[in-house]
């Protein structure tokens, strides 16, 4: 280990926060060049990292499956609420208490579907499904200001990051490099400078108007 790495360890911060002190600025790097240079939208920076990292510590199969009983739920909750006229937050708590049924009852009913490998959700950390389940909120504030495709969209790019930042977040070789080399944080701050003055066009708007591009060029 670095001279730093081994102060901050016996100065009270443990390896596991360490872990997630680097675990963040890689997240929140990809997040941004997902946006900028590929052209992903997501739910803001917040949830795709706390997605990556909940899926760290439930593992992705089973990550995604709370994910889907989540948005599942998330939907059905709010096409119901909407007819009933009431206040915001009060229709949010019912939201998630339809959210936590759907979740519990979805977990218990794959746990019993041996066959397909559903059968070890007694060791999903309970935290990280808390966070998954936070993602229904994001998700209602999006689909009360666009259509159900649009939403969907950006909730399958937000998720798509998410598993990106989780493999990379997964990979321990280069986990223990960034560690034992803090000063890797400084290249992460330099390049999301670098990616914040970025005017170019997307990748997916290279795409979108490749027959523009063409045109031009004839």
């Amino acid at each position: 280990m670095s001279e730093l790495t081994q102060w901050l360890l016996s100065h009270g911060i443990s390896m596991a926060v360490l872990e997630i002190i680097v675990f963040i600025p890689i997240l929140a790097t990809l997040v941004n060049l997902s946006r900028y240079f590929i052209g992903f939208k997501s739910f803001g920076i917040y949830a795709p990292v706390i997605l990556a990292l909940a899926y760290r510590y439930t593992g992705l199969r089973y990550g995604l499956i709370i994910t889907l009983l989540v948005v599942i739920a998330a939907f059905i909750g709010y096409s119901v609420l909407k007819r009933i006229r009431m206040h915001y937050l009060a229709r949010v708590a019912i939201n998630y208490v339809i959210v936590a049924l759907v979740v519990v009852f979805g977990i218990a009913t794959f746990d019993s579907l041996n066959p397909l490998g559903f059968d070890n959700f007694e060791s999903v950390n309970p935290l990280a499904l808390i966070s998954i389940v936070a993602l229904s909120d994001f998700f209602i504030k999006m689909y009360v200001k666009k259509s159900i495709t649009a939403t969907a969209r950006v909730l399958l790019e937000t998720v798509l990051i998410a598993v990106i930042g989780w493999s990379l977040i997964s990979a321990q070789s280069m986990i223990e490099y960034l560690v034992n080399n803090l000063w890797m944080l400084g290249v992460f701050l330099i390049l999301n400078l670098i990616i914040g003055r970025y005017t170019g066009l997307r990748i997916k708007e290279y795409f979108r108007f490749s027959f523009i591009i063409k045109n031009e060029n004839k």
